[in-house]
């Protein structure tokens, strides 16, 4: 009898033996499907950056050739011509305003002068009432007439 008790003893240590096998087959089942899981992400990932670095790459082989080609100098040229252009009209337009401004002040310089001179040939010709002869008043209504009829020369 103690035979078959050895031999139930090694079948149920080899039945816990396989048991154990399977559990740790399983696990490393699981972890290789995890792994690959995160390769094909990882791997994802890098095509997207080599994908992402080959463009950034053809941009500046792109910029170098045109550098090489002298296109960038001619580029930066004709913005400066450009800019030059503009800045020459600019310059023209604040020389103009300041001309303009300057007549301006001009003009407005012989408008006061020249409501000076009628405000003082008005207040020249006004006599007092009790002092006025008919000659004065008719010699002041004679050089009255002549400040009007001389026209105001426009500027």
């Amino acid at each position: 009898m103690l035979a078959p008790l050895e031999n139930r003893n090694a079948i149920e240590r080899a039945d816990r033996d396989a048991e154990a096998l399977r559990s740790a087959l399983a696990a490393l089942r699981s972890e290789r499907d995890f792994d690959r899981c995160a390769s094909v992400q990882r791997i994802a990932v890098l095509t997207d950056e080599v994908a992402r670095l080959r463009g950034v790459c053809e941009a500046q082989r792109r910029q170098l050739d045109a550098y090489a080609s002298g296109e960038a100098v001619i580029s930066l040229g004709r913005r400066l011509m450009a800019l030059s252009a503009a800045n020459d009209g600019l310059r023209a337009a604040a020389e103009q305003a300041r001309t303009l401004q300057a007549q301006l002040a001009a003009a407005h310089d012989d408008c006061r002068r020249l409501a000076d001179e009628r405000d003082a040939l008005a207040a020249g010709t006004a006599m007092p009432a009790g002092k006025a002869s008919a000659g004065e008043a008719s010699a002041g209504e004679a050089s009255a007439g002549e400040a009007s009829a001389s026209p105001a020369r426009p500027r």
